[in-house]
């Protein structure tokens, strides 16, 4: 049997514990079973949370720099990610749609399946701040928390955390926290398959 582990990424306006959070992604995705960026992309879950509502009734930061590079990413990028929209949900209706995604994937498990970030030092802090603020129990297992750069190091002999895929990847976008969560599932899949197949492919 094949565990599912999860990709987690999120976006805010800080670099904080208590920073607002912009959104948050889930990737579920497993190391033996070869999936493509475009397959895991549809697969995951995604939601974005009220601004508004973090900073008046939690009390959440926002810093100045972390608003003005926003500001300086393409105009589609900030008005998705930043801009106010009717998909905005509450802190407390996103974390526990967050909850009630991750309790139904199959194949995952609270005390065995691996759950990831780019770093461990900025999502996971944040998602714990956040889950705390809103008084709603963590999903996933710190125990289990695991960093993507540093096994794509590890793997592809990098010292930047990147790897480009040799398969997949089409209509990338970056800062996109579904986008990014899948992209880094899709390179911890494909290089466990180049380090198991000794540096071939085998699909």
């Amino acid at each position: 049997m094949s565990l599912k582990h999860l990709l987690l990424d999120i976006e805010t306006l800080g670099t904080d514990p208590d920073s607002v959070v912009l959104s948050i992604a889930c990737v579920p995705f497993m190391l033996e079973v070869h999936t493509y960026f475009e397959e895991l992309v549809p697969a995951g879950f995604y939601v974005k949370l009220d601004v508004q509502e973090q900073i008046k009734t939690y009390h959440r930061s926002v810093e100045d720099n972390v608003v003005k590079w926003w500001k300086t990413q393409p105009k589609e990028v900030f008005d998705a990610m930043v801009r106010p929209s009717s998909e905005d949900v509450n802190l407390k209706e996103g974390l526990t749609l967050l909850n009630k995604f991750i309790s139904g994937i199959k194949n995952y498990y609270f005390n065995e399946s691996y759950v990831w970030s780019r770093g461990n030092n900025f999502d996971f802090p944040i998602l714990k701040s956040l889950y705390k603020a809103a008084g709603i129990g963590i999903p996933y297992n710190d125990w289990r928390v695991r960093d993507v750069r540093t096994a794509i190091d590890i793997m592809a002999g990098t010292d930047n955390g990147q790897y480009k895929l040799r398969f997949g990847g089409d209509g990338f976008i970056a800062h996109n926290p579904l986008h990014d969560a899948a992209m880094d599932a899709a390179r911890l899949n494909e290089l466990f398959y180049v380090i198991s197949s000794n540096g071939e492919i085998p699909f």
